[in-house]
């Protein structure tokens, strides 16, 4: 039976706060029943390939 381990794991460079990569972003107010379809249809015209943590809808109450 073949055993390993891990050696080493290399740190993750700090980054100053100025320097963070960032992206654009647009965010509008729509009908919750709106959501699903809107969501489906942006996965498939604009991806979110390398920012798969992100939410894109957050359900708010606005006041006004």
């Amino acid at each position: 039976m073949d055993t390993w381990q891990i050696i080493h794991i290399p740190d993750k460079p700090q980054v100053p706060p100025d320097q963070q990569p960032t992206v654009n972003v647009y965010a509008a107010v729509i009908e919750l029943k709106l959501a699903n379809s809107l969501v489906r249809r942006l996965n498939q015209i604009a991806p979110l390939e390398n920012l798969r943590h992100v939410k894109r809808v957050q359900k708010k109450c606005l006041e006004g």
